[in-house]
C-alpha cells in the first residue's frame, strides 16, 4: 500500500514520524549505508562472481527463438504464483542471518524463472543479488569475496546438483562469516528433489554435520507439486503479445488453443506453443506431444538460425552436421577455447579435419549461444532451455540431455 495512503487517512503520523526520526538516526544511518553500498556496487559489484539475474536480449528478428523462451531473459511477464512469491518474500527478511530455499522439479516448470523473479525482488528492496558464476570447484577462491560483502545478498545457484563442491563451499563460507547483513541462497535443482537427496550430495567431505544443519532447515519447494499452477490461457495471451512485440510483428488474432495435454501444465510448453503461433497463427499446437512441440520450435526456428550463422561464416556444414554439433554442445559445453575445439574434433568426420576448419566450427557454435556472442573467444554454452537442448540430444545422439 503506498504510504500516501497512511497519510492521508492519519495526517499527523508524518509529523511524529519526523518527530521520532530527529531524535534516533539509525534509520537515517542504515540508509545512507545502502546508498554506498549501491554506489559501490558498480566496482565492487564486478569483482563479486555474480551474474545479473535478468540478461538482454541480442538479434531478436534474426536471432534465436530459444532465447525468447530462456527464463533468465524474461521475455514473458512472470505469471501467477503470488503464493509462492509471498511465501519467498517472508523467507528471504526473516530475521536469521543465513537461509535457504531449494526450487526443484523437472525442466520446464519454471524453477529458474522464479528464482530471477526473487532476485529481481530482492535488488528492488536494496538487496545485492545475482546468479553464481562460478563455473566449478577450480574458482572456489572467489567465493571468500562474498562472504566478505557488508550488505544483504541474496545468491542464486543454477543446476545445484551438478555442483556439489561448488554449492558446499558457499553455505560453509557464508555460514561461517561474522555477524553481518543476512545472505539468502537459492538453490535451482531438477533431478534432486528430496531432503535425504539434498543431503546425500551436499553434506559431505569437511564440515558435513554442518551442511547437514543447513540442509535440514532449508526450505523446499516442489514447482511440480507444491505450487499452484499457472493459468495456462492466460500466460498464452501474455506470451502472444510479448513475442509479437519483440518479433515486431502486429498481434495477429488467433483462435486460442485448448491447452489440456499435461504437458501444457509445465508453463515453459505454453510458452513453445505461443511462440509456434506467433509465427504461424493456423499451427495446431493441440494434436502435437510436448516432444513434438519442442521439435517443432528446434525445426521451424532453430535449425534456420544455425543455417543463417553457418553461411554468414561461410562454414558449408550440413543441416545434419549442424545438428549433430548442436546436439553435442548442449550434452558437454565448453568453457575454454580447447574444450571447445575438442568439443568439435568429437563430431564425426572433424577428429582429422584441419585446425583453422575445427577452429572455425567452434566460433560458429560460440556465434549461436555461448560467450562469442559478445566476444570473440570461442566458448561454447549449452541450447537452453533445458527440455529444448534434451530434446535435440536425445533425438540426434540417442541419450538423456541435460535436462
Amino acid at each position: 500500500m503506498p504510504v500516501t495512503g497512511f497519510l492521508g487517512s492519519l495526517p499527523a503520523l508524518l509529523y511524529r514520524n519526523q518527530q521520532y526520526h530527529a531524535h534516533d538516526a539509525r534509520w537515517r544511518q542504515a540508509f545512507r549505508r545502502e546508498i554506498e553500498l549501491t554506489a559501490e556496487r558498480s566496482g565492487r559489484w564486478a569483482g563479486l562472481p555474480l551474474l545479473r539475474p535478468l540478461l538482454e536480449v541480442r538479434r531478436v528478428v534474426a536471432g534465436s527463438r530459444a532465447d525468447l523462451l530462456h527464463p533468465r531473459y524474461g521475455v514473458v511477464l512472470f505469471l501467477g504464483r503470488a503464493e509462492l512469491l509471498a511465501r519467498l518474500m517472508l523467507w528471504r527478511e526473516h530475521p536469521e542471518p543465513l537461509r535457504v530455499v531449494v526450487l526443484a522439479g523437472p525442466g520446464g516448470f519454471g524453477k529458474t524463472r522464479t528464482a530471477v523473479e526473487v532476485c529481481v525482488a530482492a535488488e528492488r528492496a536494496g538487496w545485492t543479488v545475482g546468479f553464481l558464476a562460478l563455473a566449478d570447484d577450480r574458482q572456489l577462491d572467489r567465493v571468500a569475496a562474498l562472504a566478505g560483502w557488508p550488505g544483504r545478498l541474496l545468491v542464486a545457484v543454477d543446476y545445484a546438483e551438478t555442483r556439489p563442491g561448488t554449492v558446499a563451499e558457499l553455505l560453509l563460507s557464508l555460514h561461517r562469516r561474522p555477524d553481518t547483513p543476512p545472505v539468502r541462497v537459492v538453490l535451482v535443482t531438477r533431478q534432486v528433489n528430496t531432503k535425504d537427496a539434498l543431503r546425500e550430495l551436499f553434506a559431505t567431505g569437511d564440515g558435513m554435520l554442518e551442511l547437514a544443519g543447513l540442509v535440514r532447515d532449508a526450505d523446499l519447494v516442489r514447482l511440480d507439486r507444491d505450487v499452484e499452477e499457472v493459468s495456462r490461457s492466460g500466460l498464452f495471451d501474455v506470451a502472444m503479445r510479448a513475442f509479437s512485440a519483440r518479433l515486431g510483428r502486429p498481434l495477429q488474432p488467433v483462435n486460442r488453443p485448448a491447452l489440456e495435454a499435461e504437458h501444457f501444465g509445465r508453463p515453459l510448453y505454453v510458452l513453445a506453443a505461443a511462440l509456434l503461433m506467433t509465427e504461424d497463427s493456423g499451427f495446431g499446437v493441440d494434436e502435437l506431444a510436448a516432444d513434438d512441440i519442442l521439435a517443432a520450435v528446434l525445426d521451424r526456428h532453430e535449425a534456420e538460425y544455425w543455417d543463417r550463422w553457418n553461411r554468414r561464416l561461410g562454414l558449408g556444414l550440413s543441416r545434419p552436421d549442424q545438428r549433430r554439433a548442436v546436439a553435442r554442445a548442449a550434452l558437454l559445453g565448453a568453457e575454454t577455447e580447447a574444450e571447445a575445439l575438442g568439443l568439435v574434433r568429437q563430431l564425426p568426420g572433424f577428429a582429422d579435419a584441419p585446425g583453422e576448419r575445427v577452429r572455425a566450427v567452434a566460433r560458429w557454435l560460440a556465434c549461436l549461444y555461448g560467450p562469442g556472442r559478445l566476444d570473440a573467444r570461442p566458448a561454447v554454452a549449452p541450447l537452453e532451455p533445458d527440455p529444448l537442448a534434451e530434446a535435440l540430444v536425445v533425438r540426434e545422439l540417442g541419450v538423456n540431455g541435460p535436462g
